[in-house]
């Protein structure tokens, strides 16, 4: 083969890979935007919301902003009656929010009251 000829098919790989984007670019329009990589929100009167990962704290760091020891959080655990924690793996990690709402339902009023 020769330079003239390669030149020349390389050309044409090219322009086949542009017509395949354009194709590809064109048979996403009629499907589910979340099922396009690269599609924005359909609606622009709807805001579209940042994901972001929950903030997780450790046991340390738990017991550290509730000023309990970390052994209360561990028998609180095995009795169930502590705050809301998820394991992953064998890390145990407590969810801010969930940590905030469960402090929140600990709120009394009377000590009579249970």
């Amino acid at each position: 083969m020769t330079d003239a000829e390669r030149s020349h098919s390389w050309k044409m790989v090219v322009e086949l890979i542009r017509q395949l984007r354009g194709q590809h670019a064109r048979s996403n329009e009629g499907r589910h935007p979340m099922l396009c990589k690269n599609s924005g929100p359909t609606d622009p009167s709807v805001p579209s919301r940042p994901v972001t990962a929950p903030v997780m704290l450790t046991s340390k760091e738990t017991a550290r902003r509730l000023n309990l020891s970390e052994s209360w959080l561990a028998k609180r655990r095995l009795a169930g009656d502590g705050p809301p924690y998820i394991k992953l793996g064998g890390a145990v990690r407590y969810v801010e929010t969930s940590l905030q709402q469960w402090v929140k339902a600990q709120q009394r009023i009377s000590t009579s009251a249970s």
